[in-house]
């Protein structure tokens, strides 16, 4: 069981992500960043949190939200594109 996400970096520069599976941010400095995170107890974890701020702590808006869950699925076939913006925009889910 996994969360399989493509986070597309539309601020122009970096930026850390949080999930939470994961006491560590994760520091996104490209274009886009691939994530997939493999859950072995699905009962315990059935779906993932993830949020996202500048390095000055700004928070910034995943798919238009200050956060989004996730639903923990078998296999993770395809990674679902997830925009990052800043608190200024707007942009549909893209899911």
């Amino acid at each position: 069981m996994c969360v399989a996400l493509n986070f597309i970096n539309n601020l122009g520069s970096a930026f850390h992500l949080y999930s939470s599976l994961k006491r560590e941010r994760y520091l996104v400095t490209g274009a886009g960043f691939k994530l997939k995170l493999i859950v072995d107890r699905p009962e315990l974890h059935g779906q993932v949190t993830f949020r996202a701020e500048d390095p000055a702590g700004n928070k910034l808006l995943l798919n238009g939200k200050k956060s989004i869950l996730e639903d923990v699925v078998p296999g993770c076939p395809d990674f679902w594109d997830v925009s990052v913006t800043s608190n200024q925009g707007k942009l549909e889910n893209m899911k």
